[in-house]
């Protein structure tokens, strides 16, 4: 009936709309879209496994929501890659905080994989620990999980089960210590 990979914008916007032939309509759209959407994930999550999973998700958003589209406002192209960008993010933050564990504990070395000289990791964590008793552990914590493993303040505040502005006051504080330990 159409050449999948040739349809306009219009047609394709037509077809979405058409409740009588979904199948059809969705197999045009992940045709159509599929490649650069996953071009848009894979810039995200390097594991292509993990892109092609949050692509199906993507697709399956796209699809269960195409009546939210308005033509008027956006290109469909624009539009889904929206969604995709957005659900992208939303899967490799969620598979970060699942691997660090929602529960945050203190560093206690258990379960680390640094197959790095025992010296030097016991260094650094006498470093870190030393640390800890300069600024306290809740600031300590604040610190660690923004700065040493790269969250943001509102994974922070989820992991640590605080308020967004109590992390980054705290935040504040650990630097404001360390400036101050710095200068003496």
């Amino acid at each position: 009936m159409y050449n999948d990979k040739s349809i306009p914008e219009s047609q394709l916007i037509s077809i979405l709309a058409n409740k009588s032939n979904e199948i059809h309509g969705f197999r045009i759209l992940y045709d159509m879209y599929a490649g650069a959407l996953l071009g848009v994930i894979s810039g995200i999550i390097p594991d292509i496994e993990e892109a092609e999973d949050v692509l199906q998700e993507c697709m399956l958003k796209i699809w269960t929501t195409r009546k939210t589209y308005d033509p008027a406002k956006e290109r469909a192209l624009t539009w889904m890659l929206k969604i995709t960008r957005k659900q992208a993010i939303d899967s490799y933050r969620s598979k970060k905080l699942r691997r660090h564990n929602l529960t945050y504990e203190s560093r206690t070395g258990a379960g680390t994989t640094d197959n790095r000289a025992p010296q030097i990791r016991d260094a650094q964590f006498n470093d870190l620990n030393r640390l800890k008793d300069r600024i306290g552990t809740n600031l300590f914590n604040v610190m660690d999980i923004i700065y040493f493993k790269g969250f943001t303040s509102v994974d922070a505040a989820i992991i640590l089960d605080l308020t967004v502005s109590t992390v980054k006051i705290r935040l504040r504080q650990a630097i404001q210590e360390l400036r101050n330990d710095l200068l003496k």
